[in-house]
């Protein structure tokens, strides 16, 4: 390879996924480039890079180069002071303050590889909330490998994967296999959201994706792979996506290279954490929450429906229309649906909530203002509201595609039958559009890719 080849290579790669290969990685950089030709169907590695910096960048490609990009090995429990510190500090704090009153916890393990880390993250959430009702709880994992994440959504491991955990959690959790592997058991599989993802360039924060108001966001052993001026990218956009006083745990070693966001950081046992804050100072020793700790010594259980982001009952009962909507705000603002998303993309819920009402109250015939007022209120757990306002949407415009996806995801766990049917409605639409057409209201999504999606879903 040419140096220029080297030079725009490497400056793909940092612009399209955030990786960084120094000049002293170049053979690691050209044995990776070999093996991905191959897979592209392109016998010499020149070639293959000369025709790679040709392409438009899509989703496809980036999952396919991103499977000889990265390498994923982990395993259950890893780095443990930070989730201790989940599980004795941070989720006491919540359940007894911050989140005492909504009884909802949002967490995103971001770079998730084959999935240790977040089933030790859905286990540690089980075992705290074996004895707490009524919460609504979300767990998202993404990563850029689709290999990852296939192997991840079967959660079949090795012993090698449990190194650093007891046989009583492997027993627990995990079914052995005629092969002497583990698989982790389906409800607990179900719990975790795995999603494809491109911290670089996918947006987020996003409301309509559910990619924003998170409690806690897990970024480890990711930023290893990132240059500086990527780190900085990315963590302004975890910085976004999480709620005030929300905390982001990236290795011990990735540490020094967030410093300089906009995040305060604070020590926990050695372990630098992150957290959101408009007024706390930069750094600050020890824990920067004050709770009363929960005791959990009964016997580990099965909690139902956390795996559901809504945990309100099915009455099978058509959508109602809610019974007092909030009247918007007197204060000026842009009465617009880019106003209404971008709080809403900050986790300002009510205040986007506002601005959508007050857009329906000018235009009755606003499908759009409908669409992101049923995400708001899907977003909050109010499954009634949501019903109702994205039916509003359909009525509309019946060619959504997206509101009759979200109304079948919307009863997925809790009325599948009535979830068929709008995920029937949804593929039917889908029918009529070309696979690569941009799905109005999806931010990104294709057709094709919504349609294998929904046929993934309904055949289980």
């Amino acid at each position: 390879m040419t140096e220029y080849n080297l030079s725009e290579i490497r400056a793909f790669l940092h612009d399209n996924f955030g990786f960084e290969f120094a000049p002293n990685r170049d053979k690691e950089l050209h044995s990776k480039l070999t093996t991905a030709a191959k897979a592209f169907q392109i016998s010499d590695t020149e070639e293959f890079i000369n025709w790679l910096l040709k392409q438009q960048f899509s989703a496809d490609l980036s999952k396919k180069l991103a499977e000889y990009l990265t390498v994923g090995e982990t395993y259950f429990f890893r780095e443990k002071t930070a989730l201790d510190y989940l599980e004795n500090e941070y989720l006491p704090y919540l359940v007894n303050t911050k989140n005492k009153d909504s009884k909802r916890l949002k967490i995103w393990c971001a770079g998730c590889s084959s999935g240790e880390e977040p089933y030790s993250i859905a286990i540690i959430v089980n075992r705290f909330f074996q004895k707490l009702d009524g919460w609504t709880i979300k767990l998202i994992a993404s990563d850029i490998n689709p290999l990852a994440i296939n192997k991840a959504k079967t959660g079949i491991y090795t012993k090698w994967s449990f190194r650093n955990t007891s046989a009583d959690l492997q027993k627990t959790y995990f079914d052995e296999t005629p092969d002497g592997k583990y698989q982790i058991k389906s409800w607990l599989r179900n719990s975790v959201d795995f999603r494809f993802l491109n911290l670089m360039n996918d947006p987020f924060p996003n409301l309509i994706g559910g990619m924003n108001d998170f409690d806690v966001i897990f970024c480890r052993n990711v930023f290893i792979y990132f240059s500086q001026d990527a780190i900085k990218a990315v963590s302004s956009k975890f910085y976004k996506s999480l709620k005030e006083d929300g905390i982001l745990a990236v290795s011990p070693v990735e540490a020094s290279s967030v410093m300089s966001s906009e995040f305060n950081f604070f020590s926990h046992q050695g372990t630098t954490l992150f957290r959101k804050s408009s007024s706390s100072p930069k750094k600050n020793n020890g824990s920067l929450f004050t709770h009363n700790k929960i005791a959990n010594n009964t016997p580990i259980k099965k909690i139902a429906n956390h795996q559901s982001l809504l945990t309100n009952k099915n009455t099978g009962k058509a959508p109602e229309k809610p019974r007092r909507e909030i009247q918007p705000e007197k204060e000026d603002k842009p009465l617009t649906i880019e106003a209404a998303m971008e709080n809403a993309n900050l986790g300002e819920l009510e205040k986007a909530k506002q601005i959508c009402l007050a857009i329906i109250n000018k235009n009755k015939t606003n499908y759009n203002a409908y669409f992101l007022l049923a995400n708001i209120y899907f977003e909050q757990g109010l499954k009634n509201e949501a019903s109702w306002a994205f039916s509003q949407s359909i009525f509309l415009k019946p060619q959504l595609v997206m509101a009759h996806f979200l109304l079948g995801e919307l009863n997925r766990n809790t009325h599948f039958k009535e979830a068929q049917k709008h995920y029937s409605n949804a593929l039917k639409e889908l029918e009529t559009l070309p696979s690569d057409a941009i799905l109005e209201e999806s931010d990104g999504i294709k057709a094709g890719e919504l349609k294998y999606l929904i046929q993934d879903i309904i055949n289980g």
